[in-house]
């Protein structure tokens, strides 16, 4: 099997860190915000009321302590069958 990398070239002047920029963007958006801009509205069927009012990093950091709810959030919104 080969491997395929994706290389960018960056003109003169292009924000580099823009990829980087968009998901720091991302990060301070609350659930309910990412998924009105970014998700079908079928997700809201399955994700956890108690996480919509909360900052994806916010969400991120329970995560890390081994909240199942905050995980089932993470894995809903970067779903890719809910994606708009």
């Amino acid at each position: 099997m080969g491997c395929f990398i994706f290389l960018k070239w960056h003109t003169e002047g292009e924000n580099v860190n823009e990829e980087n920029s968009n998901s720091s963007d991302r990060e301070e958006k609350t659930a309910e915000q990412i998924i009105s801009e970014e998700c079908k509205g079928s997700i809201n069927r399955e994700f956890p009321s108690e996480m919509k009012d909360k900052k994806l990093k916010e969400i991120r950091k329970i995560d890390k302590k081994g909240n199942k709810v905050a995980k089932k959030a993470l894995k809903l919104l970067n779903d890719k069958r809910f994606k708009k």
